[in-house]
């Protein structure tokens, strides 16, 4: 029925709609659809104060703790016939929380407590970045770090790693990785 109908029988056009005869979109029509998403960091290098090189170290790792996992997802609606949009849309949402995060390492932004992301554990990034660097150079490194001078400083960079079903990697892709920000971590930790 045409606009011009439906404003003329107003009537007619809701006991049509009650039918069932006129049949717009409804709620069963609509999916949602997620991604998940993970910190990654790249330890590049230890530095003394003065920027003097002390080891290339060129490995990645994760952020947190070894027991501890900050995966978290995003989850976002679209058409039934569209779920590519949806994982698109969670993919954007995650990386959105991410990029806001690594721009103020302090505080979780409201991008990580809205827009569909969800079980996002990560508060003080400053401090968990922290952690997990200098707990990486002296587990993982294998660098001895008890010759390094104390404090020394650690080149990284975080990355966004967001994956799932296709349209996660943005587009028709299953994973996309991003890097985000590089911060020089100071280790070992209070000293």
């Amino acid at each position: 029925m045409n606009k011009r109908a439906q404003s003329k029988y107003p009537l007619l056009v809701g006991l049509l709609a009650m039918l069932g005869v006129i049949a717009g979109p409804t709620q069963a029509d609509n999916i949602q659809r997620s991604c998940a998403a993970d910190y990654q960091i790249f330890i590049s290098r230890a530095v003394t104060a003065s920027n003097m090189n002390l080891v290339i170290i060129g490995k990645w790792g994760t952020l947190g703790a070894t027991s501890e996992d900050y995966t978290f997802t995003a989850r976002r609606g679209c058409g039934r016939t569209a779920p590519n949009r949806c994982r698109q849309r969670a993919s954007a949402a995650a990386l959105q929380c991410m990029q806001a995060h690594t721009q103020s390492l302090g505080n979780t932004p409201s991008a990580c407590r809205s827009n569909g992301v969800q079980g996002y554990r990560v508060g003080n990034m400053q401090k968990l970045l922290q952690e997990s660097v200098c707990r990486f150079m002296g587990e993982h490194s294998g660098v001895n770090t008890s010759i390094l001078p104390k404090p020394y400083y650690v080149d990284t960079t975080i990355r966004a790693y967001i994956h799932g079903y296709q349209g996660c990697g943005g587009g028709s892709r299953m994973k996309v990785k991003r890097e985000l920000r590089s911060v020089r971590v100071r280790c070992p930790v209070g000293q």
